[in-house]
């Protein structure tokens, strides 16, 4: 996630609204990670599977927020 990040900050070093969108990214992408996880680990089965997709996507799917998230930010 941070590879995207560390280049536009190396274009833009002073880019202050481009740092805080990172971090608001970030910690927005951890604390839902963090909840499905939680809903995981406390689930009964009947929606486990379920859960495991969302975790899935949310982990193939993290580069992927940040980058849309930083390009609507260049327009």
């Amino acid at each position: 996630m941070s590879r995207e990040v560390s280049c536009l900050l190396e274009k833009y070093p002073n880019d202050l609204k481009l740092k805080e969108v990172e971090e608001k990214v970030n910690r927005s992408y951890k604390h839902l990670l963090t909840i499905t996880n939680e809903k995981i680990s406390n689930s009964h089965n009947f929606y486990e599977a379920e859960l495991n997709k969302i975790s899935d996507c949310l982990c193939k799917g993290g580069k992927n927020i940040l980058k849309i998230t930083l390009t609507l930010m260049k327009l």
